[in-house]
């Protein structure tokens, strides 16, 4: 490590490849560092995320105000565009890793880690197996090579993975609400009609019993979840039938239905007409060559 004024500490810098632009999370940088008595970050802020893992000793990190006090195995976040500053005991200094990121993925990764606006920071959450993970991760960084990027990300990705599922033991994340499933199981749906799916499919994923969340789908949405399904299938059939040049069987065998008899006996006590009736009403069908 370089010596500093208030630290010993090393930065890396992390250059995006294609796939990281194309993706949802973008790596920024990353470091790790050694206090000084003196040191102390802050106040400031940053336009992105980064995600600091305390590995020894003991400190203050202030976030919008709100003061915690952090110490081995603690993790916290400087989450974007917050002000914050953080300091060490003179006693016991720091000793910490970061992992620097932004992009689409970046606040539902946050989330699912018990991370929020308001709750930026998570005691005794480093274990073990993530310290371990998180120094292997710290040395790929030091390879400045486009080759390595997938063994990154995978690592990244792990870690995320037992860093969740310590959350999970501690119970840190928020129950789920009846709002949350109810999304969750519509989102499912949007995602997966097309597959075959039924309601009993959907409300195992989101863990609820079937028949309440049936109930509680058509209350809040006023559609049974059923009827959701069977639109969605049904409204695709008729988009594949007015844009594409694939014959009905194709479309019935890729909306997962057994065989075009009853996929045409379906459209029809939908729309009203059948598959190839209602495909000649409409002009834009593209020919097949």
């Amino acid at each position: 490590m370089k010596e500093y004024g208030h630290e010993y500490a090393e930065h890396w810098f992390y250059t995006p490849t294609l796939v990281d632009n194309a993706g949802g999370l973008n790596i920024i940088r990353a470091g790790q560092n050694k206090a000084k008595p003196n040191y102390q970050i802050g106040p400031r802020f940053i336009p992105y995320f980064s995600l600091h893992f305390v590995l020894a000793g003991r400190g203050t990190y202030v976030d919008e105000g709100k003061k915690y006090t952090i110490q081995s195995e603690d993790i916290f976040c400087l989450y974007s565009n917050h002000t914050h500053s953080y300091y060490t005991s003179e006693e016991l200094p720091l000793e910490m890793a970061w992992v620097a990121f932004d992009g689409r993925q970046a606040l539902s990764i946050l989330k699912m880690l018990g991370i929020t606006e308001e709750k930026t920071c998570l005691h005794g959450i480093l274990t073990t197996l993530s310290r371990d993970t998180l120094q292997r991760l710290i040395q790929l960084f030091q390879v400045y090579e486009e080759n390595m990027y997938f063994k990154k990300i995978s690592l990244i990705y792990e870690l995320f993975d037992q860093l969740y599922e310590e959350v999970r033991k501690k119970h840190i994340i928020q129950p789920t609400t009846e709002e949350n499933w109810l999304n969750k199981g519509k989102n499912f749906i949007d995602i997966y009609y097309s597959e075959g799916i039924s309601v009993a499919d959907v409300a195992k994923y989101v863990g609820i019993n079937r028949t309440h969340f049936s109930n509680t789908f058509t209350t809040k949405l006023g559609i049974s979840p059923h009827q959701y399904i069977r639109k969605k299938v049904m409204n695709r059939a008729a988009q594949l039938l007015s844009e594409t040049p694939n014959n009905i069987s194709e479309i019935a065998l890729s909306l997962y239905y057994s065989d075009i008899y009853s996929f045409s006996r379906s459209f029809k006590n939908f729309f009203g007409i059948t598959p190839t009736r209602y495909r000649e009403q409409n002009n834009n069908l593209i020919k097949k060559e």
